[in-house]
């Protein structure tokens, strides 16, 4: 057995009390302004009692800056960092102490890591826009603040929203922020006295000799505590692998102590040709009324170093599904054998998960292998048999997953993210390798998984290929072929296309006209052989090719939602035909998300405000109704309609199926925007085989008498042709109207009567 002194030398424990002391302390990563985000920043917090030079400090991840001159930051002090400092001065009234160098944050959440001259990580945070992180310091105003500064800021539960009114209002929000500054929160602070280990595992080489564990407080009081440590059953090492532990051992915090204790474990370095080895310790039996926190056991995993060399297997990491809707059981990891030979990957092992292969796991070339958070629930969605990981879950805002060979060497390293441009994250959809010879670490060779894998508990489809080739992406740069249907036919939770940001080639006739004259293209584009649709936008020219009804083209873009619409942003269009037989108009009664995009037509309308018919700006809303329901119209100013005048009477209309809803769940805002010439009048001819319409006395004074049969709904326009009187959902054959409000003059009386309508007009004195 061989033991390692360590000697702790005066600089690191300058180190680790500046490390203890400074703190990301207040983010604003999403402010409220549109377009570019320039207000952003990051605040620091010294929380020590004294001064620290943060020279030589720098990111490594979130944005990219590093601080080469000596600033001091003294105690009880801030440092602010920002996107654009003249921006922030114009903003807040106040200067940035300093402009980070490039990059900017997301807006769904990753990791800031702020390091030392050495790399040395001084911290970390790693926030989110969803789950337990407080969802309104996403572009509502409010930064992201953290509620005490001497408590552990990788907590979500430890951060809220800021309150201070800066009297500062930003594209009509107010900005609440306080850079520079005391934090103004409404926190509820956990007093709870707590013990746990202060990390979750560690790795090291067989010959380390001593191995030293933290265990950390939260809210000591008068009293000391004490916690046992035992080493667990799912252990791997047998007690010969290590001495100088006694199972259980006490561990004893001093009284009001927030100081971490630790116990020590020697490991034995053998000669025996061992896999992976892992000791798991626990805690239990803690005293003075402490809880034991989430951090309640820690894994060193010993690697053998005395093995003979492995070979590193050509295994590559294929398909990830890290989020799904409700609690994440079905989470996977897939695996590729891409050699030409059987893999041995006996005691091979993850970082992202924990996870050992069991001794005599093969993988042969050319084949799948799968692991899985809950083995059990995958099987039951996909069929598909998996080994289960020991703990640990993967991350919804990304992480780095590391596979490797039982000697330690990587085999394989994947760190995804859940940003562009990463596939954006999808519940329920996994992110799939393009090519299985492609960089598997390059945004670029990833997109959604396409395929149905099955039905969730839920009722939600998991859409994925576990343990089979992948199904969802071409070639790495190359725009994956995909239909019409299959776009549409996937929505998330708040009617958010699966496959948003995903560069796809769409085939399909052009219907109905250009709704974007000059530069740039705005049409409507249907598959051949249905009638589903998608809208193409092009904000600049992107070829010569001139917009016709009845031509088949092909499309290159990335799909994206524009509040609520689905379309493809066109990179690009192939022309293919002319004079393509197109579709008639669907013929519906209601808008909804079933009539996006489609080609529908409206029966029996009449305007409910004609005066609503502008003529102006880059086009107009206005409703309309066929006696039950009120629809609203979109008229382009691209379109004919737009310069004439309002429709008068009933007509019918047709055009495509539009959607307007800025906020999720995009289920509202749903329009038709009528194509050119697409209004036709309803003519009172239709109805000569009816039995006539009576109306009386006319002229009359304060009651007019209707008398026909089947009558559906009435409507009365003055002559500016304003609505003033509408009665719906009518029975029998007379109907009296109380004309007693309005005044003298010429009235227009439209008649509904199984779905078509006439006119009349009369007198009132």
């Amino acid at each position: 057995m061989k033991k390692l002194s360590l000697a702790i030398l005066a600089v690191f424990l300058t180190v680790a009390a500046a490390q203890a002391q400074i703190v990301i302390n207040e983010i604003m990563y999403n402010p409220p302004e549109g377009g570019t985000d320039t207000t952003e920043f990051i605040e620091l917090y010294n929380a020590g009692t004294a001064a620290v030079d943060i020279q030589g400090w720098h990111f490594t991840a979130g944005v990219a800056d590093s601080v080469d001159v000596s600033t001091v930051i003294p105690a009880g002090g801030y440092f602010v960092w920002t996107v654009n400092a003249a921006a922030f001065q114009n903003t807040y009234g106040q200067a940035a102490d300093r402009e980070w160098a490039s990059g900017g944050l997301s807006n769904g959440g990753e990791a800031i890591v702020l390091v030392d001259g050495a790399g040395v990580v001084m911290d970390s945070v790693t926030y989110n826009d969803a789950g337990s992180w407080p969802n309104a310091a996403d572009g509502s105003g409010n930064s992201l603040a953290l509620c005490d500064a001497t408590t552990d800021n990788t907590d979500p539960a430890n951060w809220t929203t800021d309150s201070t009114n800066t009297g500062i209002t930003v594209g009509g929000t107010a900005l609440l922020a306080s850079p520079g500054a005391a934090n103004t929160t409404n926190c509820v602070v956990n007093t709870t006295l707590t013990v746990e280990f202060a990390g979750t595992q560690t790795y090291v080489d067989e010959n380390v000799g001593t191995v030293t564990i933290d265990l950390a407080i939260q809210n000591p009081n008068a009293t000391a505590t004490t916690v046992e440590v035992s080493i667990g059953a799912s252990s791997t090492a047998i007690a010969a692998d290590y001495t100088n532990f006694s199972s259980p051992t006490t561990v004893t915090f001093p009284a009001n102590s927030t100081t971490n204790q630790s116990f020590t474990i020697d490991i034995v370095d053998d000669a025996d040709q061992e896999v992976l080895e892992t000791i798991i310790f626990e805690l239990g039996n803690a005293t003075n009324g402490a809880v034991i926190g989430t951090n309640n056991s820690y894994t060193v995993n010993i690697n053998a170093n005395d093995i003979a060399a492995v070979p590193v297997p050509d295994v590559v990491i294929t398909e990830i599904l890290y989020d799904q809707v409700g609690t994440d059981t079905i989470e996977f990891i897939e695996l590729y054998n891409n050699g030409t030979a059987t893999a041995d990957l006996s005691g091979f092992y993850f970082d992202g998960v924990a996870y050992t292969v069991p001794n005599g796991t093969t993988l042969a070339a050319g084949a799948y292998w799968v692991i899985t958070l809950d083995s059990v629930a995958l099987q039951a969605v996909t069929g598909v048999t998996a080994n289960q990981w020991t703990s640990g879950a993967l991350s919804n805002v990304g992480e780095d997953i590391v596979f490797y060979t039982i000697a330690g060497d990587t085999v394989d390293i994947v760190n995804y993210n859940d940003n562009a441009p990463w596939p954006l994250r999808d519940d329920n959809v996994a992110i799939q390798l393009s090519d299985v010879n492609a960089d598997n670490n390059d945004a670029a060779n990833w997109c959604h998984a396409t395929n149905n894998a099955g039905t969730t508990g839920l009722g939600d489809i998991l859409y994925a290929t576990p343990g089979a080739a992948n199904t969802a992406c071409a070639s790495p740069g190359v725009y994956v072929y995909s239909t019409i249907d299959q776009i549409d036919g996937l929505l998330l939770p708040g009617n958010v296309p699966a496959f948003e940001g995903d560069s796809v080639e769409l085939r399909g006739l052009v219907y109905c006209d250009d709704f974007r004259s000059g530069n740039g293209l705005d049409f409507a584009l249907i598959e051949t052989a249905s009638t589903n649709g998608i809208r193409v936008y092009a904000p600049v020219d992107i070829s010569s090719y001139t917009v016709n009804a009845g031509d088949s083209i092909r499309v290159f873009g990335r799909i994206n939602n524009y509040n609520g619409l689905l379309q493809v942003l066109a990179d690009s269009i192939d022309f293919v035909s002319a004079g393509n037989a197109t579709l008639s108009p669907l013929e519906v009664t209601a808008l909804s998300e079933a009539t996006e995009n489609k080609l529908i037509e409206i029966n029996n309308l009449t305007l409910i405000d004609p005066s609503q018919w502008t003529g102006t700006g880059s086009g107009f809303a206005v409703d309309a109704t066929n006696g039950t329901d009120t629809f609203s119209l979109y008229i382009d100013n691209d379109v004919d309609l737009y310069t004439q005048p309002a429709p008068t009477g009933a007509f019918k209309v047709y055009g495509f199926g539009g959607q307007y809803d800025p906020s999720i769940p995009h289920d509202e805002g749903y329009q038709l925007v009528p194509c050119n010439s697409s209004i036709t009048p309803i003519s009172s001819l239709n109805l000569s085989a009816q039995a006539p319409v009576r109306i009386y006395p006319n002229p009359a004074q304060d009651r007019l008498f209707v008398e026909a049969e089947a009558v559906d709904a009435i409507q009365v326009y003055n002559n500016l042709g304003q609505l003033v009187i509408r009665l719906d959902n009518l029975q029998g054959n007379r109907q009296e109207l109380n004309l007693s409000q309005l005044e003298a003059g010429v009235y227009h009386l439209n008649i509904i009567r199984n779905g078509q309508s006439s006119s009349q007009s009369f007198i009132k004195q």
